[in-house]
């Protein structure tokens, strides 16, 4: 497992289910087996300035990064900032996969506007060759979003 600054992580544990929540919005790990989740704060610790996610969390013995930005709506302005994540902290490893989410509680942006699509595509055209991909999920705000490691 990559290590980073040991006074950024937000959170170690093993438990069966670790939540994250920023404002109104929710990521849940779901965590059945308690594999080792470390947490780290993107957004003012690992990153101080610019764009930057919330969340990389890194979970013991598996090849993956997930990248997490919690937002309201401004889903564009997330994926910027998912962006500037990957260029300062992904391993550049294709090996090692990158999930990279945006977790809103609504949608202003139409689901046809050209500035979110042609956000999307260029995304995924840059960062598919360091094995990243981009999931955008509004969740319910109560529940949030679930993420379950399959260990």
């Amino acid at each position: 497992m990559q290590r980073l600054a040991e006074d950024c992580i937000f959170k170690k544990s093993k438990d069966p289910k670790i939540a994250l929540a920023e404002k109104k919005s929710k990521f849940s790990i779901e965590n059945p087996k308690r594999t080792e989740v470390i947490v780290y704060q993107v957004d003012g610790c690992l990153i101080k300035n610019g764009e930057r996610c919330d969340y990389l969390i890194l979970i013991d013995n598996q090849d993956l990064q997930v990248f997490v930005e919690l937002k309201g709506s401004e889903i564009v302005k997330a994926i910027g900032q998912l962006a500037n994540s990957l260029e300062q902290l992904a391993n550049k490893r294709k090996d090692i996969h990158k999930q990279c989410f945006v977790i809103a509680t609504r949608n202003r942006t139409p689901k046809r506007d050209p500035g979110l699509t042609n956000a999307q595509n260029k995304f995924r055209k840059k960062y598919r060759k360091i094995n990243a991909t981009l999931h955008i999920e509004i969740a319910k705000k109560k529940e949030g979003y679930r993420y379950s490691i399959s260990g």
